[in-house]
């Protein structure tokens, strides 16, 4: 077919012939014009000699081809030419970087040109989608086709962005994963001899009320209402537990808390003299007395990353204090002196410290009045405006100058920063964020925390609430919306005329009919991951046991879902709980009984992995792992009436034991 116009006769009528090119149409503006040799440059000499294919789904075919021949020899090679050395082209190889998960990455617009009687092949320098190129596309560049990004819904990132998604308005329903027991795997070994437990001498009353474990060796330290620290060896089952290591006489009042550096250098203990003692444990002397709170000293928390310098208390004044040793006087007087047990070298380097940060009033009973939805009109439990701060805990090493709170008067966690400055003479202290309630306490009266934790990752928030529950927070989630105190690199502190910010409820919580708090006492613990153990909650308990909750979500499913009343509770009729509500609550727990005869109270984990157990038998006990000799004393399988004296074990499921016998018969 010929192509080419006709124009009106003017004298002579001059034709040209022009080839017909499927690929170009002429404009009748370039008629007549003499046609001059188009300038090469390098797109469209690439364009030139890169063949072309009519059918996009082939070439995507093709490349994913390649892809899955990962033993061609010329899979990742470029074209055999040398470079040209004496003219550098502009074009080059897009750098190899990650692909993202929401945006798709696109070839580039050079392509390596084929040779003669060579196959082309497609080298991805990225693991995505290629683009063709279109035949319309414009004449000077080569727009890359893109296809959709594949969009991965965010409640299927994490159990944390599902509870997200559900609370933003999502499903009302959250997928469990498959039915598993393997939950019993982590806490069924744990067992407790008779050569494993500690008595306290009753003739003084010296109830044992804390207790700490180092994170260097296996030891662990035990401080008790007489104001005495008795660390024992649990390394071994040949080393007996019974015996007593090293005993010293930091307080004349109760020790409420004990807490040691990253390690084990200094011990910082808090008494109800309402004083907190730092003890330099390679010397065994006092060097430091924290002076300035006027209440009982409920909590002591090393910083992480301070170089054991820096430390926060929180006290029954309801007060938060942060302290720094270097602040230290010269010299300080020693309290209570004519009290003193130990001799005059425990005290003789003795040095106060103030408070170079305090929050007062951190918690108090408007807390929630903002947030609460109750219908039921909010009215103070008391004429007090500040009630208790009964734990705090530093974030983790990546952001110390966090700090969260819980007091005894509601179960809102509050976050601070403490590189600001709470020093305010009136006013309430803002704090970054503050949680919500549990939407089962609107109904209902408030409820107190006892203990909170972050785990080892530090994505997770622990509280041992008192209405018999442990509550799972999300860090990301303790504060919405723009928060530069959350980040990493963030070196700005907290502006006091910032408003608190806002932050979700509870994940998902924990029960176990075993698990009842009657007072502040009962404290919560962590064992933290590492290569041969797993990470696992411990808790005390008024029902005379601890209780032991593996975290792995992935034991979060519909088989370890409650309820599970206790068959007692139900004969009389009385309530074990408040109602689930709409945070999800799971059952899979397991309780160590037989170990003591009244409330357990503090708990801690050692270095090895083993738990140590505070009662109010005034008895203090190791719990080791050996899953012969806890299956041993569940079963009594030597038939010994003896074999259990004064010993414990954990109980499980009845037929767990019997599914492992069946697999031994196999």
């Amino acid at each position: 077919m010929d192509l080419t116009p006709e124009r009106p006769p003017r004298g002579e009528t001059v034709t040209f012939a022009i080839a017909a090119d499927e690929n170009q149409s002429l404009s009748p503006r370039r008629i007549g014009r003499p046609k001059k040799n188009p300038s090469v440059t390098p797109r469209r000499f690439n364009r030139f000699f890169t063949p072309r294919h009519r059918n996009v789904q082939r070439a995507v075919r093709t490349s994913r081809k390649a892809l899955q021949d990962l033993s061609a020899a010329r899979l990742n090679s470029r074209s055999d030419q040398p470079p040209n050395k004496k003219r550098r082209l502009s074009f080059s190889s897009v750098p190899s970087i990650p692909s993202s998960p929401i945006k798709k990455d696109t070839l580039p617009c050079s392509q390596p040109s084929a040779q003669a009687g060579e196959e082309l092949r497609l080298v991805p320098e990225h693991d995505v989608d290629f683009a063709c190129f279109d035949s319309e596309d414009d004449e000077d560049g080569c727009a890359p086709k893109t296809y959709p990004a594949r969009l991965v819904p965010y409640r299927s990132v994490s159990t944390s962005a599902a509870s997200l998604y559900k609370r933003l308005g999502g499903r009302t329903t959250i997928v469990d994963a498959n039915d598993s027991r393997l939950w019993q795997n982590e806490t069924a070994n744990f067992y407790s001899s008779s050569e494993d437990s500690y008595a306290y001498n009753r003739r003084f009353a010296s109830l044992p009320f804390c207790a700490a474990g180092f994170k260097t060796v296996s030891l662990v330290a035990i401080g008790d209402e007489d104001g005495s620290v008795r660390i024992h060896d649990v390394s071994s089952p040949a080393i007996p537990y019974n015996e007593v290591f090293l005993t010293m006489h930091p307080h004349d009042n109760a020790i409420m808390d004990m807490e040691l550096s990253h390690d084990d250098s200094l011990l910082a203990t808090a008494s109800g003299d309402q004083t907190c003692r730092i003890v330099d444990m390679k010397k065994q002397i006092a060097t430091h007395t924290l002076i300035g709170h006027t209440g009982s000293i409920k909590r002591v928390q090393f910083q992480p990353g301070s170089g054991n310098n820096i430390l926060a208390t929180c006290s029954r004044d309801g007060s938060v204090c942060l302290w720094d040793l270097r602040c230290a006087k010269a010299k300080g007087s020693t309290m209570f002196k004519e009290l003193r047990r130990e001799s005059e070298g425990f005290l003789s380097n003795n040095r106060e410290v103030s408070a170079i940060n305090e929050i007062r009033d951190a918690h108090t009973s408007s807390d929630g009045s903002r947030i609460s939805t109750s219908r039921r009109p909010q009215s103070s439990v008391s004429a007090r405006s500040d009630f208790a701060v009964t734990t705090c805990a530093f974030m983790d090493q990546s952001r110390p100058h966090l700090l969260a709170t819980a007091s005894e008067n509601n179960a809102i966690i509050k976050l601070w920063d403490m590189r600001t400055s709470y020093k305010q003479r009136t006013g309430k202290p803002n704090p970054v964020s503050a949680t919500e309630q549990p939407k089962s306490h609107e109904n209902v009266r408030p409820f107190g925390v006892t203990s909170i934790a972050f785990s080892t990752d530090g994505s997770r928030l622990y509280s041992l609430c008192r209405d018999h529950t442990v509550y799972t927070y999300s860090t990301a989630h303790l504060v919405l919306g723009s928060a530069p105190e959350m980040s990493l690199s963030s070196s700005r502190p907290f502006r006091q005329s910032r408003p608190t910010g806002h932050g979700l409820g509870p994940l998902y919580g924990f029960r176990h009919p075993k698990l009842r708090l009657q007072t502040f006492y009962d404290k919560l613990a962590i064992r933290h991951r590492a290569e041969d153990q797993t990470e696992v909650i411990a808790t005390g308990s008024s029902e005379e046991c601890a209780v032991l909750f593996p975290t792995d979500e992935r034991y979060l499913n519909q088989a370890t879902r409650g309820p599970h009343p206790d068959p007692r509770v139900v004969r009389t009729g009385f309530p074990m709980t408040i109602p689930d509500g709409p945070c999800p609550i799971y059952y899979h727990g397991t309780a160590l009984v037989k170990g003591h005869r009244k409330e357990v109270t503090a708990v801690a984990w050692t270095h090895n992995g083993n738990l140590v157990t505070t009662s109010d038998d005034y008895t203090t006990r190791c719990w080791r792992q050996d899953a012969d000799k806890a299956r041993a004393l569940r079963l009594n399988t030597d038939r010994d009436p003896y074999a259990r004296y004064m010993s414990g074990w954990a109980n499980v499921l009845e037929d767990y034991d019997d599914d492992e016998d069946e697999e031994d018969d196999e």
